[in-house]
């Protein structure tokens, strides 16, 4: 027998078929249920009632109708058990989260819903957004006027539909554009700014207005582009552990015009790799930010005058100097907020490479999801509102200090 079954308080309901009187067909789950003898019987719901079509069943046995030739069909209608209906309905097990969403980016909300045959649709305010009709809803370049509001998702099958929490979008202003002096920004979570190779990227374009867009040509040195748990990341690999690593190619690595990096800002994935090079110089080290080395967290170096920057991790002062931190300060394979502001005057260099440095050496081990950088030393409100910004974005908002402006409230 063909049929849809539910498994309640130890027995089988058997949603496809009713008895002659229209009572809804019941067999003990003891050990095995017994065969239950007859053709094939289809479901067509209408509502909470069900009309059921019966085929003949073998020798005519079983009280099934038929003449011994042709299939012959009986409707009966009977009304569902509340029981059996509730297990048949949708059932959300994950609900659309509230996010900080900026102007001018793109934001998805998602449901994860049990049942079979569902259908999906979303409304903003109460009333029925045309065409979004999927499990997931994409805002794109959002702006306030035509997406402020309450947004939920309707899920639906025939036996009912049930409807997500809702959730409140309100977008903020704030753009890093609005602070002076913006170089570089690289986002991740803007799949609209890659031009990709079999997932592998080729251009990362620049959304600062410059045109500073970080390219690779050569097929096997694109780094992965991805999306995990976390949101979207561009992935870098190295093959370094110890030694020098002046003798080590970068696995992958891309390269940009000249930045100079006086105030760098970054969400990283650190995988453990010793001497990462974030950001490096085409001559011989020169100018570099490196993340993990044998006896500091991150290290800095502008071949200037001062040759030292200072280093806000998730938010939080951690020193002025070169080398900085304890080895495991960062940790791995986890989101991380950094932010690096050289001293006056320095770096005398540029960089132009992201994950390696001259002739692409010392690879960075790990995952890159944003990198906003300025042709500026930032003052502290400058680099508080970038830290905020980026902490609401990429869900690090309880990683910043208590005292931290942006601790609450986004930017």
């Amino acid at each position: 027998m063909h049929a849809d079954a539910v498994v309640l308080n130890d027995k089988v309901y058997v949603i496809a078929g009713a008895t002659a009187s229209g009572v809804l067909l019941q067999q003990s789950l003891r050990r095995r249920p017994k065969r239950l003898r007859g053709g094939r019987l289809r479901l067509i719901p209408q509502g909470r009632q069900c009309l059921c079509g019966y085929a003949r069943g073998a020798g005519g046995s079983g009280g099934w109708i038929g003449d011994g030739t042709k299939l012959q069909k009986h409707h009966y209608n009977f009304q569902l058990n509340e029981q059996i209906l509730k297990y048949l309905k949708p059932e959300i097990t994950t609900q659309p989260q509230p996010q900080t969403v900026y102007a001018d980016s793109n934001v998805s909300f998602s449901v994860t819903a049990e049942g079979k045959y569902l259908t999906y649709q979303w409304k903003k305010d109460g009333s029925n957004l045309t065409g979004e009709t999927n499990a997931t809803l994409t805002i794109t370049d959002a702006n306030a006027t035509l997406h402020d509001g309450n947004y939920s998702v309707v899920v639906s099958n025939d036996f009912g539909s049930v409807e997500s929490g809702v959730v409140e979008v309100l977008i903020s202003s704030f753009s890093v554009i609005s602070i002076p002096n913006i170089e570089l920004w690289l986002d991740s979570s803007d799949s609209s700014t890659f031009t990709l190779n079999i997932q592998k990227v080729s251009i990362w374009h620049d959304k600062s207005g410059n045109e500073n867009n970080a390219t690779q040509t050569l097929a096997n040195k694109q780094p992965e582009f991805g999306q995990d748990q976390n949101g979207k990341f561009v992935k870098f690999t190295s093959s370094y552990t110890n030694g020098d690593a002046d003798r080590v190619l970068a696995d992958n690595y891309l390269i940009v015009p000249p930045i100079s990096f006086k105030s760098s800002f970054f969400i990283i994935d650190h995988d453990g790799s010793k001497v990462s090079m974030l950001l490096g110089s085409k001559e011989s080290l020169k100018s570099y930010l490196i993340i993990g080395g044998n006896d500091f967290a991150i290290s800095v170096d502008g071949n200037g005058a001062q040759d030292v920057g200072s280093w806000w991790y998730n938010g939080a002062f951690q020193a002025t100097g070169t080398d900085m931190g304890a080895t495991g300060l960062i940790p791995l394979n986890t989101p991380s907020l950094h932010s690096v502001i050289y001293q006056l005057n320095d770096p005398m260099f540029s960089f132009h490479r992201i994950g390696s440095y001259r002739d692409n050496k010392a690879g960075f081990g790990g995952k890159i999801r944003e990198i906003v950088i300025f042709d500026d030393y930032l003052n502290e409100p400058n680099r508080q509102r970038v830290e905020g910004y980026l902490a609401h974005k990429w869900d690090l908002v309880a990683d910043l200090p208590s005292d931290h402006p942006y601790k609450n409230n986004a930017p």
